[in-house]
């Protein structure tokens, strides 16, 4: 879970506690007391009704905003991105080369999972900033040398999924973190 969705869910359930007449909010409130951009917030909430967390008490229309009810303060799952992710996306494909070749280029990986290359060079960087993928060889100046990746740890048949704090890989149900860049 994020830190701004966990904020905001604390904050909801805080509303939910302080009894009927308080327990209302609005989705620009929710905004401004956890700090988030007012469509992060809508987003939030309409999740939140999706999963019989909230419930609209009053549409909005204007100047009124929208008013929401805390129904259930159970916990909230957050970490279930991989059935949402397609399944045969561009990453997905990305992955699958490189569980089947183990050691390659960006070339070949771009051609074999039949990606742009921009793509795999993007995907590629963020896997081996937390160690799943690491380079074996530098690119050299000579025409003709490029550098080359290995396949660090094998997380399974489903995609790690880039996050801003990491990249998280739902066989394992594991969020690896970014390793600080040296500068």
């Amino acid at each position: 879970m994020s830190q701004a969705r966990r904020k905001a869910w604390t904050w909801i359930v805080n509303q939910a506690d302080e009894g009927d007449a308080v327990s209302l909010f609005t989705a620009v409130e929710l905004a401004h007391s956890v700090g988030i951009a007012r469509g992060r917030a809508k987003r939030f909430i309409r999740f939140l009704e999706e999963h019989k967390r909230v419930k609209l008490v009053q549409r909005g229309g204007g100047p009124v905003a929208a008013t929401y009810r805390v129904i259930s303060t159970e916990p909230l799952q957050f970490d279930k991105r991989a059935s949402f992710t397609r399944a045969n996306s561009a990453r997905q494909r990305i992955w699958n080369s490189c569980r089947i070749l183990r050691t390659f280029s960006l070339a070949e990986l771009a051609a074999t999972s039949q990606a742009a290359y921009a793509t795999c060079c993007a995907y590629i960087k963020r896997l081996e900033r937390v160690g799943l993928v690491r380079k074996v060889k530098r690119h050299a100046p000579e025409h003709g040398n490029c550098a080359l990746f290995r396949l660090n740890i094998d997380v399974g048949h489903a995609h790690p999924i880039v996050r801003n704090d990491g990249v998280f890989c739902p066989a394992r149900n594991t969020l690896y973190p970014y390793k600080e860049t040296r500068t």
